[in-house]
Order: C-alpha cells, then sequence, then structure tokens
C-alpha cells in the first residue's frame, strides 16, 4: 500500500470548450503513479443562462470542503480571526486581491504549503479563495487529506473572488484599492460581467 505522502493529492488545470478538467495524483504503488483525468462539472461560464450561483452551487456540490460567504468571510478578516489565501496565478493576484491575503501557488503541495504557512494557521481560521472555487477548493481538499490529524478551520470562499468583488467589497493591489479583478479569461470574464450587472 502506498505511504500517505505518496497518496496525496495534486490538482492541475486545464480548460476545454465546455469543462475544466482535473488532472489528479490518485496513488503511487511499485512505483508507478496512477493519475485520474475527470470532467469537473462547471457550468458553461460563456453561456449567457449560467449565473455566479449556478457555478457557486456546481463548485460545492463537486468538492466535498466547508465554504463560507462572503459576509461571514468579512466578519472572520476585519476581526483578526481569519487568514486569507489567494489561490490563482500571479498576474491574477497581480491584477487585484482581497486586501491582507497570501499568494499560494494553484499547484502548491499540501505539505510545502502546511510547512510554509503553519504560523498563520495556529488558532486562525484559514480562508482559500480563487476565481470562483475551483482551484481553491482542491487545494483544501488536498490541505485538509495531508491534515487530517491536526484540527484546522479550513474554508472555501463561496464563489471566490468574483462573488467577493460583484458584492462591492474591497480588492487591492500591490499599491491600494482597485475596482478590477483579473477575469481569468473570456468566457469568466463574462460570468463576472453578468455578476457585476446582478448587483446592479
Amino acid at each position: 500500500m502506498a505511504s500517505k505522502q505518496a497518496i496525496q493529492r495534486r490538482g492541475r488545470l486545464w480548460k476545454s470548450s465546455n469543462f475544466l478538467w482535473a488532472l489528479t495524483l490518485v496513488g503511487v504503488a511499485s512505483g508507478v503513479t496512477f493519475v485520474e483525468l475527470r470532467p469537473v462539472s462547471i457550468p458553461n461560464p460563456a453561456s449567457k443562462n449560467v449565473a455566479l450561483a449556478d457555478v457557486e452551487r456546481a463548485v460545492a456540490a463537486k468538492y466535498n470542503v466547508p465554504n463560507i460567504v462572503s459576509a461571514e468571510a468579512s466578519r472572520l478578516i476585519a476581526s483578526g480571526d481569519a487568514v486569507l489565501f489567494d489561490v490563482r496565478e500571479s498576474r491574477e493576484f497581480d491584477a487585484g486581491h482581497l486586501p491582507g491575503a497570501l499568494h499560494v501557488d494553484p499547484a502548491e503541495s499540501a505539505d510545502r504549503f502546511l510547512a510554509e504557512h503553519a504560523a498563520e494557521l495556529r488558532g486562525r481560521v484559514a480562508i482559500f479563495y480563487c476565481s470562483v472555487g475551483v482551484r481553491s477548493s482542491i487545494l483544501v481538499e488536498r490541505i485538509a487529506q495531508a491534515a487530517a490529524h491536526e484540527s484546522l478551520a479550513l474554508y472555501n470562499l463561496r464563489g471566490g473572488i468574483f462573488r467577493w468583488f460583484s458584492e462591492g467589497r474591497p480588492v487591492v493591489d500591490l499599491v491600494g484599492s482597485v475596482n478590477r479583478i483579473d477575469p481569468y479569461d473570456e468566457s469568466w470574464g463574462r460570468l463576472l460581467q453578468r455578476a457585476m450587472k446582478a448587483r446592479g
């Protein structure tokens, strides 16, 4: 049987026309690596009929991780009881992120994350986010599996930075407040525009 470290899951995402695909390490035995390419059943963001709430429901159904809504996350951040981790590419983070968020590469291993951020996690709620919750949910799953023996409060921000931003909550870049975020790509940008219009 493979060791716990060898079974650790690692997610990589690829886009196709209708789905995100996740490549997941599912095990290593006798020197052979087993991976699985599985579709993440996320609605097509380019479709005019798809709302951010549809994507939120799909992400929550697909990943077995606790979610936290923006209002509760905002309260925990204001009280100093939360630490934020932005699980997007550097260019996305640099364009705009939640105030105080720490950048984490989406492909970061759970062991490396835990080694680098042990101090920030002690006694605090860890809130992870990406654009809509896919990449952050994958990382939360990996960390939860690697730290199953520890009592960590790990949450995915429901709707990610798209929901946070569409609700008019603050976003900053390396200089100060901004009123834009990186849309990830053109299709997800359309979803973000619809979410902003729905807010009014």
